[in-house]
């Protein structure tokens, strides 16, 4: 069986960490069945001054390991907030008649981008008349208007099965009027040898971390969606601890300002980001809207406690007070109390870490259960159609 695959976030040159789960996923499909990416980018220009310019730079295709992934440009209405209902239309125009004349015809094309990935793959799916299966990506009601979101319920609809990371995000489709049948739960993996517990003295002095002060950890875009403005009313709380930030975003020169004396890293790779959760005592998800991040299955590979906001599949995962300790959103109050509870509770704060790996073992988190879940979907609709 071959897949196509379609993903505007998956990592490339000058972006490697940018949709790493992507690729993990599809990575690991690859070692079962034949795989071949496509990976749509803007049209920019080659100048520094220019957003995402590093994307002019990139070939057309390229072997990335064990398969092909293709690069075709199209054009990206901007600003993002008026025009990004049409940006389908133009995806669709340049990506189907890329494909059509360099790529053969796949079983199944699997988008792993709802929008515009999703409504813009649609006339290719027409012209081979081969299976279709979507990923869905969290609510998504927080960044798609209505016509936005009429485009992604109508691919939907036309899917032949449709993925969720977990049961809350299949329940905010099934409102929208999805078919329940329709909508597999099959979260993500994590990589269990690169996420683990090491000794954090080592890695403190590896990373120039202090030895004695509790570390707290956050992982993720700096954006007002991930709770950025709770996370930093809560931190300015703990003058003896010290914060470790790793991500970007728009926020991040207000997450300076805020915090000064916070280590804020930008963006890490995995290996990078795998030391500092080693090193932390504690990491804090404060968003208020999830599917399921892949940082709380990183955090519990790791045996590091957790203290997370009560949305999306989060819930699904933690069970308060035993793997983790959930508040609820937009409540930096809450989310500061049940953090100086828990620094301040080691026996309790050593229990919840223990819990980590045990957690992820349990619901069988990893990539090889991903793939070969994700592999009976593909079997099941090439089958049907």
């Amino acid at each position: 069986m071959k897949i196509l695959y379609f993903s505007q976030e998956l990592p490339c040159s000058g972006h490697e960490t940018l949709g790493v789960f992507i690729q993990d996923s599809i990575n690991a499909i690859a070692q079962k069945e034949k795989v071949e990416v496509v990976s749509p980018k803007a049209k920019v220009l080659p100048y520094t001054w220019f957003p995402h310019h590093e994307f002019a730079q990139l070939p057309q295709k390229e072997e990335t390991g064990p398969y092909t992934s293709h690069y075709p440009r199209y054009f990206y209405p901007v600003p993002k907030k008026l025009f990004y209902f049409l940006t389908p239309r133009f995806y669709s125009s340049s990506v189907t008649s890329y494909a059509l004349k360099n790529i053969q015809k796949p079983d199944l094309i699997h988008c792993h981008n709802p929008y515009p990935d999703g409504p813009g793959v649609l006339k290719l799916v027409e012209e081979w008349k081969v299976p279709f299966v979507m990923h869905l990506r969290g609510s998504m009601d927080y960044y798609l208007d209505n016509t936005c979101m009429q485009q992604l319920v109508t691919a939907l609809h036309k899917a032949d099965a449709i993925i969720a990371v977990g049961e809350k995000e299949k329940e905010s489709f099934t409102r929208k009027g999805i078919h329940p049948d329709k909508i597999h739960v099959i979260p993500n993996g994590v990589d269990m040898g690169l996420f683990k517990p090491r000794p954090k003295d080592s890695l403190r002095k590896k990373l120039k971390l202090p030895l004695q002060k509790k570390i707290i950890l956050f992982v993720g875009s700096l954006l007002s969606i991930k709770g950025i403005e709770d996370l930093v009313a809560t931190l300015k709380n703990f003058p003896d601890a010290t914060f470790v930030i790793i991500g970007n975003g728009p926020l991040r020169s207000y997450v300076q300002k805020e915090l000064p004396h916070a280590y804020v890293l930008g963006t890490q790779s995995r290996e990078k980001t795998a030391e500092y959760m080693s090193a932390a005592d504690l990491l804090v998800i404060s968003s208020h809207s999830e599917g399921r991040p892949n940082t709380l299955y990183e955090a519990l590979a790791s045996n590091l406690p957790i203290v997370a906001t009560e949305v999306g599949g989060i819930p699904e995962l933690i069970r308060n007070g035993e793997n983790g300790i959930l508040v609820p959103p937009k409540s930096p109050m809450m989310l500061r109390e049940a953090i100086r509870e828990l620094l301040k509770n080691e026996k309790l704060l050593n229990k919840i870490g223990s819990q980590g790996r045990k957690t992820i073992e349990q619901h069988k988190l990893t990539w090889e259960e991903h793939a070969r879940r994700l592999i009976e979907v593909y079997k099941k609709v090439v089958k049907k159609k």
